[in-house]
């Protein structure tokens, strides 16, 4: 097993980001490493919650969550986070706190398929005009341009999503 990084899963709402990163991070646990999970929406729950969505607000949920990771990391764990992380700036600031030490993982998948998987009715409610900006329809999402590992999770099961990113994060890298 490698040195302690970071595992950076960003994507739209619904790609599959938490489900796949949560996976992942049992898998790491299986195979010894010392994991420490970051999600956007338990960070916003707490840590985060005196933010909002303007751009400002995003940059500095963005920012708290890459220093955490450092923090972790410097402490010796793996750090598995999922964000949205909607724009290359925001991908830039990651790379910014965290360095080498971080692999940036695009979660892919179509609009549609989130639509399906809209477990928390964010896309019902962006229809109903309850939501005003959300990422991927009525705000943006800038599509990576240096990301390391593009994953799309349309029309694939979870188990063969992270035997791709074990090849090619872990195995792949001994």
């Amino acid at each position: 097993m490698e040195k302690a990084r970071v595992y950076w899963f960003f994507g739209l709402s619904g790609s599959g980001k938490s489900t796949l990163s949560d996976a992942f991070a049992l898998r790491l646990n299986d195979f010894g490493q010392h994991v420490f999970r970051l999600d956007g929406d338990e960070l916003r729950k707490g840590v985060n919650k005196d933010l909002g969505f303007s751009q400002e607000d995003r940059m500095e949920n963005v920012r708290r969550a890459a220093e955490m990771a450092q923090l972790a990391l410097t402490q010796g764990f793996t750090v598995v986070a999922s964000f949205i992380s909607p724009e290359e700036i925001h991908r830039e600031k990651v790379r910014s706190v965290l360095g080498e030490y971080v692999e940036m993982i695009f979660v892919d998948a179509s609009i549609d398929t989130c639509r399906t998987r809209d477990v928390k009715g964010l896309y019902q409610q962006v229809e109903k005009g309850n939501i005003k900006e959300f990422t991927g329809v009525s705000a943006p999402f800038e599509m990576p341009n240096m990301e390391e590992l593009r994953i799309s999770t349309d029309g694939t099961t979870v188990e063969h999503c992270v035997n791709v990113l074990w090849e090619k994060l872990i195995v792949s890298r001994k």
